[in-house]
């Protein structure tokens, strides 16, 4: 992915500012007419220069992740999050989430699973120009992890032309966990006369087909042959959208229970 284009120097224009001209990164950007922090990364993207081990991203990303950290980011891109790579720095991935503050409690308990990957607890903030129908502003809380190359597979998994899907490799790998994730992150549960049980998962985001492979994976997890028990697909805001249909008390809630946390049990029957 290539930098912006008045950011697009070279490496051997660069090594011959800095190591034959003696120029300084001050010197640099001027020169290049960007920041400081932008020169600094183009010549750590080209080689020039290493991260100083003083810098506090730098033990992060010289360790492995951990099988809980792993499973969990798996999990947590499954659900609402992402896993980006920086246009001026793409070594590497990392992991962004964003949640209304009003699920705070909810994202500070998915930080404790990877507060090692990250440099700061979540960050809360006004959503600019969005506001909710009565009126009042949208604040939300987002979490970030450093880069770090134990992520960076998770952007070729789940991302393997820009845009999220749900891959045959992504399916293969889904477990309660992770399920339990996706429904406290999109879904939903019904309440009221002639609805009481019924669920849902928004899946806007995923292809139609992906979704019905999505269910088909599920209703084989869960060993459902009776055709009324089985997760279904259903078209939504004329047919643009697919969403997740799940059977009245059905036993999906069952598996995911254990780990839904206390803060988002109200999706629960």
């Amino acid at each position: 992915m290539a930098p912006p284009i008045k950011y697009a120097v070279d490496r051997d224009t660069l090594y011959y500012w800095y190591n034959n001209l003696g120029m300084t990164q001050v010197a640099i950007a001027n020169k290049i007419g960007c920041s400081e922090e932008t020169a600094r990364r183009l010549m750590l993207r080209h080689g020039l220069m290493q991260l100083s081990k003083h810098y506090p991203g730098w033990r992060i990303r010289e360790r492995e992740l951990t099988a809980d950290e792993a499973r969990a980011l798996f999990a947590f891109t499954l659900g609402d999050g992402g896993v980006y790579i920086r246009e001026d720095w793409p070594t590497n991935a990392h992991f962004a989430c964003t949640h209304s503050l009003k699920q705070e409690a909810y994202l500070l308990w998915k930080y404790s699973l990877i507060s090692n990957l990250c440099l700061s607890p979540p960050k809360s903030h006004v959503r600019v120009g969005k506001y909710y129908l009565d009126g009042s502003c949208i604040q939300e809380c987002e979490l970030h992890t450093v880069q770090h190359p134990g992520i960076t597979p998770l952007r070729v998994l789940f991302y393997p032309d820009g845009k999220k899907h749900l891959t045959s490799d992504v399916l293969c790998r889904l477990d309660a966990f992770s399920l339990a994730i996706l429904y406290m992150d999109d879904g939903t549960i019904y309440r009221g006369h002639g609805v009481e049980g019924y669920g849902a998962i928004a899946t806007y985001g995923f292809e139609y087909e992906e979704v019905v492979e999505l269910a088909a994976c599920i209703n084989d997890m869960l060993c459902i042959k009776d055709t009324k028990r089985r997760f279904k697909v259903w078209r939504v805001s004329g047919g643009k959208y697919p969403l997740l249909h799940i059977p009245r008390h059905s036993e999906f809630f069952d598996m995911i229970r254990p780990y839904v946390i206390p803060s988002m049990a109200y999706k629960l029957p």
